[in-house]
């Protein structure tokens, strides 16, 4: 699954629960941005090497790290398997989605490429000094 994060229709808060429940979490994955906008979710081992997913080798071995990121503009935290924050029950969790929602809208809006900090507190009017 893909989402245009371009795309005001395509790119909601129910978009992102789809796309956190189109996948199990039995793998460490990762949420992923090309450089033409497109969300996905990429299976990586921990290290945030690409084992499979679009656009890249879809062999299941290891690419190098920086054919990991060629063509990736912004990418989140890697999250390891088993911990919940893929799959259906992540997918019904409001405030997750929710929050990965609004990081991933901040960082299209403020035009992040890289590294995008899941704990970096939502900036709004009202913080600040």
């Amino acid at each position: 699954m893909r989402l245009n994060w371009n795309d005001p229709h395509a790119f909601t808060a129910e978009t992102v629960s789809a796309l956190i429940g189109s996948v199990d979490d039995c793998a460490s994955r990762q949420i992923r941005v090309s450089d033409d906008g497109m969300v996905y979710v990429a299976d990586v081992d921990d290290a945030g090497l690409v084992r499979v997913g679009p656009p890249y080798r879809a062999t299941g071995a290891l690419t190098e790290p920086q054919e990991c990121l060629t063509g990736v503009r912004a990418f989140l935290d890697v999250w390891k398997a088993g911990e919940g924050f893929f799959g259906v029950d992540a997918a019904a969790d409001s405030l997750w989605v929710e929050t990965v929602y609004r990081q991933l809208t901040m960082a299209r809006d403020r035009n992040v490429r890289g590294f995008i900090d899941m704990y970096e507190e939502l900036e709004t009017d009202e913080h600040r000094p």
